[in-house]
């Protein structure tokens, strides 16, 4: 579990950044929009829904499959990537220092930045519902 915690600290601080565009279609924008209906709809919040996905894992739809694993394999990048920026920037860790990089965007270094965006395009997969349901959770 604890090999988690981290994706799941970063995916709070995601509901707090990303948006929803109502321009696009929600199987492009969400390719986890049916599997999140079908194996997660009963999740209260975002934290509950990821780990309804990664439960749920051996099930889902390749597409969704592959942005969730994408998005663990950004997050873990970014963490590497912005470690300095995140000491030097908060001073503190998890879904706080993560919102504090959002907040500093512009003041990060260029690869701190360039996988922070990078990260942000995956964790769409969070339902617009959900995004600012169990942040401080």
């Amino acid at each position: 579990m604890k090999k988690y915690s981290w994706f799941i600290a970063i995916f709070a601080a995601a509901a707090l950044a990303v948006t929803a565009s109502a321009q696009q279609k929600p199987a492009q924008k969400n390719p986890c929009a049916r599997d999140g209906a079908k194996f997660c709809a009963s999740s209260e919040n975002f934290r509950a829904f990821i780990k309804c996905l990664k439960k749920n894992n051996a099930a889902l739809t390749e597409g969704c499959r592959s942005r969730v694993d994408a998005a663990m394999a950004a997050s873990g990048k970014m963490k590497k990537s912005c470690k300095d920026d995140t000491a030097r920037l908060c001073k503190t860790s998890g879904p706080k220092a993560l919102q504090c990089l959002m907040q500093n965007e512009s003041k990060l270094s260029p690869g701190c930045q360039g996988d922070l965006r990078e990260w942000k395009k995956l964790m769409t997969i969070i339902p617009a519902s959900l995004r600012n349901k169990g942040k401080t959770q």
